[in-house]
């Protein structure tokens, strides 16, 4: 009896169509060589490079909205809409 895999499996967990980075990728293999292969500097590399990336994402600003400023007079309507 052959076993079929599921795409969860063959993808390694991700959702089809995700890709990761080179720097994504080179993180999560210094960790994994770090914890799994018993190795301090993987380990180290990994936590900093972990790092880097948490800094840079907290010091980017992120502008996924939208803002819009409208003065509304008395009796207009104003309508907001999602496109998801």
């Amino acid at each position: 009896a052959s076993v079929v895999p599921t795409p969860a499996k063959v993808t390694g967990g991700r959702k089809k169509g995700r890709r990761r980075g080179p720097m994504a990728e080179a993180r999560r293999r210094c960790i994994t060589r770090g914890v799994l292969g018993d190795s301090n500097a993987w380990l180290l590399l990994g936590i900093l490079a972990w790092g880097l990336h948490g800094l840079r994402r907290a010091l980017t600003t992120s502008s996924k909205g939208i803002e819009q400023v409208i003065r509304l007079l008395p009796g207009d309507r104003l309508t907001v809409r999602s496109r998801r």
